[in-house]
């Protein structure tokens, strides 16, 4: 992102320019615009592929008359309860016959359903969603994340509709231009940096710039690179959530400034070759920028200025390792005036200047006796002892200087010409061993994602999204909400009471489907940006004007009440959840597309995947996870009784028990040995996740059941014959879950409490009596229901 190394507390292509993409063609007496054409094009390519396929079902399902045994996808037509179809009775819409040709190829039919369930749907899916160097932990949710944000890319290269002086989608524009525009940056160098920085800052000795010493203001400097530049030095300022009472915002302070990991830093001699690099990249840096001023570079004063800014950032870290977190720096007995924090600064800095200098729009709001957080106290103890010392003599002051000058430098040096890029880059590949050989195509994108999110979520539903997609899946989350209502009900381990407030939860919840109205409404969002100030011919100075926006958003933060009615994720991200502290369900409009959702498609598609998703979240509203927030969302506190909690307790052992005997992995170790993981060990921790996929599934099951027995059963596709509604939908369940993932890569997640699909799906469906039905798979007995249905 632009300034990389900005606040972020604050709450590979070759590059090809838009006009290459401008213009139309001429076929007869029409004309297309380039666009238009790709895009008919595309579309002609998928129906011919959707008809090539149905072809190639059909005559399957044509062939398997002939010898019921061939091309059977189950291993024992014991195991179904359907017959054969006829082809009258098959599916052929375009949509059945998309879902059909996603689902089929990565079952493995050859595997008994009843005993790894996981492996028979989704067997082969490795074999045909294939690892990358992009993507190794490839899953449906990632394959299609990864799609939007490519089919986001492209779409800034296309000339804009809206083009009208103030239109937020011509700023978008003109910065994902500016930035892709390497001619015009290679010419300037870096002299933008000079013009826009380190000239209204004042000059930098590097520079010999006489009086910069003579007029140094530590406390300006400070406001300067922290608001005016929104980089972080000495320390990071944020508005956070209370956690104590999640309807309050508070300000906090913690450790920051630093321009490596701080396990970089020390006196270890072993950090030294690490140490001599980076300070020759400051030197690298400053050369550059003197041969762009142009001036003489002086060799002693840039070695000094090196010293300088790595002594600095040296001390930083140090004091950092010797200054412990607090534990809950929001509690009432942590807080601090800021009147407190001058004192503990020794003076060296007023706080309460610098947060009315930074929430300029509500300054009432900050005088000595305001309190904030402070993240560690020791911490600012020590800086302030630091800051004192520095700036009692003249050389003090000129190490301040330098790291401040540094500190805003080297967070924009990504946003000069390649010079200047590439020895950032170097440092990276020699720090991390990470080699970026990028055109900045994929930069420019992310800076502009960053920048304008509300922006590129609007072209994604413009372009992209269908509006009755949002229609089936509200009717899909109100026929599963009215079969949990009916499930609360009948529960007999919760109490009168807590069923009340259950149900009065879940009807009263906030429900955000696809995506905000806001993003359609063209004068929202010319407000929204009303602020950044693009210049297509400086690129550079739009990115110090989009701080404007970013502040203005951190002064709405702390002078405004939140609200509910905001988004908090983009929409071109799938994404599904329950968030209690708001009592809202989300789901975004990336995960109303295929292959996570067919539009228009089978219902046992969709219920099976995107609906057992959704009744899993809304469950974590009622669950052991839910009940511990309390009803107004201002904190956590139990609202279940003693009765429930007891009775929940037999249901939740019943669930730890059911893992004791299940394998996770077997993983492939370093030494080339498979190893084996107990689920007990991870039971206690994963067992709400568990419960609430058995739950959801079932939930989700039944409300399949109910459609069906109001619409009629559904038609089935060519190639799944002998199958029925019931076992597609468990299908469509399990193959939600699949992945190709490395093993390594699987432990890590399991270790961060990401559990693999397999063992999710296979644990899951134990629990679900109505699988065992289906599949005709031996009943369980004992098993963990959180609901009768």
């Amino acid at each position: 992102m632009a300034g990389e190394n900005a606040y972020k507390e604050f709450d590979s292509a070759s590059v090809a320019s838009a006009s290459t993409f401008k213009g139309t063609i001429s076929l007869g007496k029409y004309s297309l615009r380039k666009r238009e054409l790709l895009l008919a094009v595309i579309a002609l390519v998928a129906l011919f592929v959707v008809l090539i396929l149905a072809i190639v079902l059909a005559v399957e399902a044509s062939n398997s008359k002939s010898d019921d045994n061939e091309d059977m996808i189950t291993p024992s037509s014991s195991k179904q309860t359907g017959g054969t179809q006829n082809d009258v009775d098959y599916c052929h819409t375009p949509e059945c016959l998309q879902a059909a040709t996603y689902q089929k190829p990565i079952m493995n039919g050859d595997l008994d359903p009843c005993t790894d369930f996981y492996s028979y749907a989704c067997g082969h899916y490795k074999y045909h969603h294939e690892q990358t160097p992009l993507m190794n932990d490839v899953t449906a949710i990632q394959e299609v994340l990864d799609l939007n944000q490519r089919r986001l890319a492209y779409l800034t290269l296309y000339p804009i509709e809206k083009n009208q002086p103030n239109s937020y989608e011509k700023k978008f524009q003109e910065f994902m231009s500016s930035c892709n525009s390497h001619f015009d940056k290679m010419e300037l160098g870096g002299k933008p940096m000079i013009e826009h920085i380190i000239e209204p800052m004042g000059g930098w000795h590097v520079f010999h710039d006489d009086n910069v010493l003579k007029s140094f203001s530590l406390q300006k400097s400070l406001e300067d690179v922290h608001i005016k530049y929104w980089i972080d030095a000495f320390f990071t300022t944020a508005v956070k959530t209370n956690v104590n009472n999640w309807n309050n915002m508070i300000v906090e302070l913690d450790y920051g400034g630093l321009g490596l990991a701080y396990f970089f830093y020390g006196d270890n001699e072993d950090l030294e070759p690490i140490h001599t690099y980076y300070k020759g990249y400051m030197i690298k840096i400053a050369n550059l920028l003197c041969r762009d001023k142009p001036m003489t570079a002086f060799k002693d004063t840039i070695k000094q200025f090196s010293e300088d800014a790595f002594e600095v950032e040296n001390k930083i870290a140090k004091i950092l390792y010797n200054s412990p977190a607090l534990r809950n720096p929001h509690h009432p007995d942590n807080l601090m005036t800021l009147a407190e924090l001058n004192d503990h600064m020794n003076g060296s800095l007023d706080f309460v200047h610098y947060m009315k200098t930074l929430f300029n729009e509500y300054p009432s709001k900050f005088d000595e006796n305001t309190k904030i957080a402070v993240a560690r106290l020791g911490y600012f103890d020590q800086l302030g002892k630091i800051l004192t010392e520095y700036s009692a003599t003249e050389g003090g002051k000129r190490k301040l200087h330098n790291y401040l000058m540094w500190r805003v430098i080297n967070a924009y040096v990504n946003d000069l010409s390649w010079e200047y890029v590439h020895a950032s880059r170097k440092l990276d590949h020699v720090l991390y061993g990470y080699k970026d050989d990028s055109s900045g195509f994929n930069r420019c994108f992310a800076n502009s994602v960053f920048n304008f999110p509300d922006v590129i979520n609007t072209l994604f539903v413009k372009h992209f999204v269908k509006d009755a997609g949002k229609e089936e899946a509200d009717q899909m989350m109100q026929n599963i909400k009215d079969v949990l209502l009916q499930g609360i009900e009948d529960m007999p381990w919760m109490s009168r009471a807590n069923k009340y407030y259950a149900m009065k939860k879940i009807r009263e919840s906030i429900y955000k489907i696809s995506f905000p109205k806001t993003l359609m409404a063209d004068d929202y969002l010319n407000n929204r940006y009303a602020l950044a100030e693009v210049k297509l011919e400086d690129y550079f100075g739009s990115v110090i004007s989009l701080h404007r926006m970013k502040r203005n958003l951190y002064n709405r933060a702390i002078g405004q009440p939140s609200t509910r009615t905001e988004w908090r994720y983009h929409v071109f991200e799938p994404v599904i959840t329950y968030y209690n502290p708001w009592h809202e369900l989300i789901i975004t409009s990336a995960f109303l597309d295929n292959p996570l959702f067919s539009h228009k498609g089978p219902k046992y598609y969709n219920y099976g995947g995107v609906g057992s998703k959704i009744a899993m979240s809304l469950i974590h509203a009622i669950d052991e996870i839910g009940a511990s927030y309390k009803e107004d969302g201002s904190h956590f506190q139990n609202w279940w009784t003693d009765t429930t909690k007891r009775e929940y307790a037999k249901i939740r052992t019943c669930a730890i028990d059911s893992q004791k005997d299940a394998i996770i992995g077997p993983f492939m170790a370093t030494t080339g040995q498979m190893v084996p993981i107990n689920a007990s060990i991870f039971a206690d921790i994963w067992t709400p996740t568990l419960l609430a996929d058995a739950s959801g599934a079932r939930l989700s099951y039944m409300a399949y059941k109910d459609l069906m027995k109001k619409d009629g059963m559904e038609k089935l596709p060519p190639g799944f014959q002998g199958f029925t509604n019931d076992q597609m939908f468990f299908v469509s369940f399990a193959q939600s879950f699949c992945q190709n993932t490395p093993d390594s890569l699987k432990y890590n997640q399991l270790l961060r409490g990401r559990y693999p699909g397999k063992s999710r799906v296979n644990l899951a469906l134990r629990q679900v009596p109505e699988f065992q039905k289906a599949f005709k798979c031996p009943a369980i007995p004992n098993q963990c229901l959180l609901f009768n249905l």
